[in-house]
């Protein structure tokens, strides 16, 4: 990525993302405790992330924070599968922020 902005623009898309699993959370009775802690956790790191990038405004210092995405993307999704029903919008959501995580680490190397 060549532009600040752009990192910024990605960072908000996936604090987006993020909200909307949140939101599915929240009106989604069904969803259990360990899924909606995880969400949870995943939406205080993207705001940080994002709130860091712009106080900082240092690329290579929002690696930490990726890494960081990835692994509670991951305890999502893991928390997903061992859920039976989980909404699929959630999982949808979960797995996108994901890509989207995944793809910036890779444009900012």
């Amino acid at each position: 990525m060549n532009t600040e902005r752009e990192v910024e623009e990605r960072l908000v898309r996936i604090g987006s993302i993020i909200d909307q699993a949140a939101d599915v959370c929240e009106a989604d009775p069904s969803v259990p405790q360990e899924v909606k802690d995880c969400v949870r956790q995943l939406d205080e790191e993207s705001d940080e992330a994002k709130y860091e990038y712009l106080l900082e405004n240092d690329r290579y210092a929002i690696g930490d924070h990726l890494s960081d995405l990835e692994d509670l993307i991951n305890e999502a999704r893991q928390a997903c599968e061992r859920s039976e029903g989980v909404n699929p919008a959630l999982g949808n959501a979960i797995a996108e922020a994901g890509r989207e995580v995944g793809e910036l680490r890779q444009r900012l190397h």
